[in-house]
């Protein structure tokens, strides 16, 4: 089966998800790991732009950490 990609912006159903205004939820969890009691965090920004979807994930040992990094990407993200 050929597949044929046309690489134009007219036909292209794919959105770039990665802008500010895009963001659907941030999630910031903390919690003890399972088999060393030790706290463990972890962060996700999603994004959606009509049916493209992403995210990005993020791991710290704390949630100062995952915050940081968090706040960190969203200063990089296009407006």
């Amino acid at each position: 089966m050929d597949i044929t990609i046309h690489n134009t912006n007219e036909l292209s159903i794919l959105k770039d998800p990665f802008f500010t205004d895009k963001i659907e939820r941030i999630m910031v969890v903390t919690t003890k790991g399972i088999f060393d009691g030790k706290p463990y965090s972890y962060g996700t920004v999603e994004f959606k732009n009509g049916d493209t979807k992403g995210e990005q994930k993020f791991e710290a040992t704390s949630f100062d950490e995952v915050c940081i990094k968090i706040k960190e990407f969203l200063e990089t993200l296009k407006k």
